[in-house]
């Protein structure tokens, strides 16, 4: 039998392999977010409010009011803890955790807050027996920690492993072995296709997938030892992903049906293993800072020192792109800065850096005039985005914060309005940039005929028509026929060399991921672990979202790429520092 022959049979077990990994996965992270948010969900313990009766110095303790990281004081209904007071207003006051300390301020300068009796209008820390009065209602706050501390103990003896049992475990034993199984295999499978003019790759490839897998395996038994809780289900997700990215793109500068042995030159060889290398050099990269930056953002409050630098370096990275940047006589945009052998885009890592920014403005319910700030800034930011141009991301990073805005603050009525101005937005877009037209003429004519605007989508398309339920095999499909087959149509040479239950077994994938996100945004005890949880989470399902929509022409073509799978370095390794991030931040708990 052939290689080609043995992939064709061998396309029944990987998706049965990929399938049951994504159910796995996701069937843990369903059962976990809904088994368990209650628990996610309750108070801070140790720590509350005290509300007191009477008058002068006759007080007397009435009820005693549950604390979570950010909570809401107000007559309103949304509020965490309402007080039926006319002089209070319907969002009065904001109680919150950041930077492991307990702060108080009012929501607006017409919400006045007494601290001690002392008028507050910036957030002011909070210690044990602080008096706040909100109105005519008098709240003790309460440090149990605090008060056991003076006394010369301690509230909790053994705080972190008392977590640890309240916190949900997910199996993932399954899911690991069968992830192995799947290495493996496609892994051998890999070298058995590369032909007699190709084996000069074998040892070179074997040597990158046989690291991955030894790395793969030591991080899911070493690094719950360095971060408990440890987010297994996030990181196979991350895992899986990035494996099939780096077999898919071996695959794809390796073999191809259009020519014989006779055509392969040492020029070729050459330029296969310098573009299977770049693609291996920043997955290994993002896997050694994987554990360092996990452990860092864990264990210390780093990141929320950075806020401000994220605020000015995000800009400062696509005006940078926007003055120096290359390759838009190939690729549409100029999106890629040259620095000697290499080839970067800042564009990826100013995602990072926006969402840091987000996650500092959002940590807390902000009032009107920090909420403005923030829209101008954000403003500013996506309008250099648009000036690139870089659609892509501008349809990744606008979901993405709207998601995080309106978890963070429940202002329901304000995310309509902004997602009203975002349509006049995408409309002034669509009248002042040509590629914009170009994109949405491409899209609104699919089905009516092929042009220069839409073929990438009609061809993609087809192949994913070609791959059927189980696909053609590995490296027996086309992704010639498919401009960009490597970047931003990835997802349709996934479709048709695995079919479309693998392509459907991705899509589990990132929605298992972003489930863990959800739990996080949950868990962690502060609004600033919880808004860049949510974050990351969602980014990486809006993106995987708008790529495969536009491959599958449910929505425009944006020229983003699918995460983790995609050629580009830059991509990859700004997305594994961000997995880094939010691992070290699902491991977050309240002693931190």
């Amino acid at each position: 039998m052939t290689p080609q022959g043995l992939a064709y049979l061998a396309r029944y077990g990987f998706t049965l392999l990929i399938a049951a990994i994504s159910m796995l996965l996701l069937r843990g992270a369903i059962r976990d977010l809904r088994g368990r948010s209650k628990t996610n969900l309750r108070p801070v313990r140790g720590r509350y409010l005290l509300a007191l009766g009477g008058n002068g110095s006759n007080l007397y303790p009435v009820k005693q009011l549950p604390l979570f990281h950010t909570t809401i004081l107000g007559r309103g209904h949304i509020c965490d803890i309402r007080i039926h007071d006319e002089q209070v207003g319907l969002r009065h006051a904001v109680i919150y955790l950041y930077d492991g300390l307990w702060y108080v301020r009012p929501m607006s300068d017409k919400t006045p807050v007494l601290l001690n009796g002392v008028p507050v209008k910036d957030p002011v820390p909070l210690e044990n027996k602080d008096m706040v009065q909100v109105g005519r209602s008098q709240l003790l706050y309460v440090d149990q920690e605090e008060a056991a501390a003076e006394a010369g103990g301690t509230l909790y003896a053994d705080r972190s492993e008392d977590m640890l049992e309240l916190l949900p475990q997910v199996r993932t034993g399954g899911a690991w072995f069968l992830s192995n199984l799947l290495m493996l295999g496609a892994s051998l499978l890999l070298l058995l296709l590369l032909d007699e003019g190709l084996s000069p790759l074998r040892r070179p490839y074997a040597a990158i997938f046989a690291v991955f897998y030894i790395l793969f395996n030591l991080y899911y038994f070493a690094l719950p030892a360095l971060i408990k809780p440890f987010e297994r289900t996030a990181y196979l997700v991350f895992a899986n992903l990035t494996f099939l990215g780096l077999l898919l793109q071996a695959r794809l500068v390796a073999i191809n049906i259009n020519y014989s042995n006779a055509d392969i030159t040492t020029d070729r060889l050459n330029d296969i293993l310098s573009a299977i290398n770049s693609q291996s050099t920043a997955l290994f990269l993002g896997f050694l800072l994987l554990p360092v930056i996990a452990v860092i953002v864990q264990r210390t409050r780093l990141l929320e020192m950075l806020v401000t630098a994220c605020m000015v370096l995000s800009p400062l990275l696509l005006i940078i792109t926007l003055i120096l940047g290359r390759g838009k006589e190939t690729n549409g945009a100029s999106l890629w800065l040259t620095i000697g052998p290499l080839s970067v885009q800042p564009t990826e890592f100013a995602k990072l850096t926006y969402l840091i920014a987000l996650a500092g403005f959002f940590k807390n319910r902000p009032p009107l005039k920090q909420q403005i700030i923030f829209a101008g800034w954000a403003a500013a930011f996506f309008f250099l985005i648009m000036l690139l141009p870089d659609l892509g991301s501008a349809m990744i990073l606008l979901p993405t914060t709207l998601v995080v805005f309106v978890v963070m603050t429940s202002e329901y009525l304000l995310t309509f309005l902004v997602m009203l101005a975002s349509g006049a937005a995408g409309t002034l877009a669509y009248a002042l940039f040509p590629y914009v037209r170009n994109r949405i003429s491409g899209w609104t004519t699919l089905w009516d005929k092929v042009t220069a605007n839409n073929e990438q989508i009609v061809f993609g398309l087809q192949a994913i028509g070609r791959g059927a339920l189980f696909g053609r095999g590995l490296g027996n499909g086309s992704p010639e026929s498919v401009a960009l087959s490597h970047s931003d149509m990835v997802f349709a040479v996934v479709c048709e060399e695995f079919g479309i239950i693998v392509g459907m077994s991705l899509v589990l994938l990132y929605i298992a991921f972003w489930l863990r996100g959800a739990k996080a945004t949950m868990q962690v005890r502060d609004g600033f672990s919880s808004s860049l949880s949510l974050g990351i989470a969602t980014l990486f399902f809006v993106e995987a979202a708008v790529v495969i929509g536009g491959t599958t022409g449910l929505i425009p073509l944006t020229g983003a790429t699918l995460p983790f799978i995609a050629s580009g370095g830059s991509s990859l390794l700004a997305k594994s520092m961000m997995v880094a991030v939010f691992l070290g931040l699902a491991g977050r708990h309240e002693s931190v």
